[in-house]
């Protein structure tokens, strides 16, 4: 538990106002295989150079309240992507992005063309705002704030994702506070 909201487990019920930090879980990722490592305070993940996508997801999930987010790519990919994923404590609905739930929105870093390609030099962020309480969710990359809807329900958590291939190095931190509480 951290900040007095829960984590991982329970997809139902949980709050969502959590306070503490956002990293990665080294436990909840998709197609690892080993070739995926953590920075010791699990907010870099680094992966290899296999051309396999793979997918690790944050440490906490949301379903009510207002959360952001910031991705930040400290080596260039060959070509990933940043959205969010539900449900993750099953393995079966962990996968590549096409299993993201805002997958037909989300963000790509070096790929996807226009508003959606976050770029991908070392450097590149994207910030992620998610508004459980209106159903939105919005990216913020070089090319300005995109807005989507999304939706938010009490009883599934929406985690931050990234689905990489090979050598992109993705750093996670919280931007400011969580807001709306129990």
């Amino acid at each position: 538990d951290i900040g007095g909201g829960s984590r991982r487990g329970g997809g139902s019920g949980g709050s969502s106002a959590q306070r503490g930090p956002i990293t990665w879980h080294r436990d909840f990722q998709y197609q690892n295989s080993g070739n995926i490592s953590f920075s010791e305070g699990m907010d870099l993940a680094m992966f290899n150079q296999s051309t396999t996508h793979r997918c690790v997801y944050g440490n906490v999930g949301f379903n009510r309240g207002v959360h952001e987010w910031r991705i930040t790519v400290r080596q260039r990919p060959c070509c990933g992507y940043v959205g969010g994923a539900r449900n993750i404590e099953d393995p079966a609905n962990r996968g590549d992005y096409q299993r993201f739930h805002d997958f037909s929105t989300c963000v790509g870093v070096n790929n996807f063309s226009g508003a959606r390609n976050g770029g991908s030099d070392a450097g590149t962020t994207v910030g992620v705002r998610l508004d459980c309480d209106r159903g939105t969710i919005t990216y913020i990359t070089r090319h300005g704030e995109r807005t989507e809807n999304i939706e938010c329900s009490r009883d599934m958590m929406l985690y931050p994702a990234i689905d990489s291939d090979e050598n992109g190095h993705y750093q996670i931190e919280r931007v400011g506070r969580a807001k709306g509480s129990l």
